[in-house]
């Protein structure tokens, strides 16, 4: 089974950023593949306090398998 370790992307300015299980308050980052046609790959994100971020457009993931 795959462990994601971090995610990077592009804020809405370009920048590059990076979330990363452990750090600010990220407990895990769940991968998402497409399902069929139309269905697109994404990455949830989960934080403390129950927030969680889906992200559709990253540059990198970083895992263990």
């Amino acid at each position: 089974m795959k462990t994601i370790k971090r995610i990077s992307y592009k804020d809405d300015h370009e920048q590059e950023c990076t979330y990363t299980v452990g750090v600010y308050g990220v407990n895990k980052i769940e991968e998402h593949a497409a399902q069929g046609e139309g269905d697109r790959w994404y990455y949830d994100v989960y934080k403390e306090g129950g927030e969680v971020i889906r992200l559709f457009s990253f540059e990198a993931v970083v895992f263990n398998v």
